[in-house]
């Protein structure tokens, strides 16, 4: 394992992932869940996930935009993927710059 994909990981441990939907309608709680296409990230590099938004066990309908926030450890926002939501699946990517690296530090 590379300095830089060790920082990558340090990086990604310290930071906090929220996700948040907009909802058409009140009735019924839904749950987010992220699955990215791997698990290690080197500097520049970019992570792609996919979301799945279920509601009652089965995938939701009710909404229609994801927003994925990436936090820094003080709860600043670092960086926003806004993706649509079609049937309860979405997908989207997370870049990992040198800058967003360096500011978490």
């Amino acid at each position: 394992m590379t300095s830089r994909t060790i920082l990558i990981c340090l990086f990604l441990s310290s930071m906090l992932l929220s996700v948040h939907c907009q909802l058409r309608a009140q009735s019924g709680r839904e749950t987010v869940y992220l699955h990215f296409d791997r698990a290690e990230y080197d500097i520049g590099e970019t992570a792609w996930f996919r979301a799945y938004v279920v509601s009652d066990h089965q995938f939701s309908g009710q909404s229609t935009v994801l927003w994925t926030d990436l936090l820094d450890p003080s709860g600043n926002l670092v960086q926003r993927v806004v993706s649509t939501l079609m049937n309860g699946l979405a997908v989207g990517p997370v870049d990992f710059s040198d800058t967003l690296l360096f500011s978490a530090l």
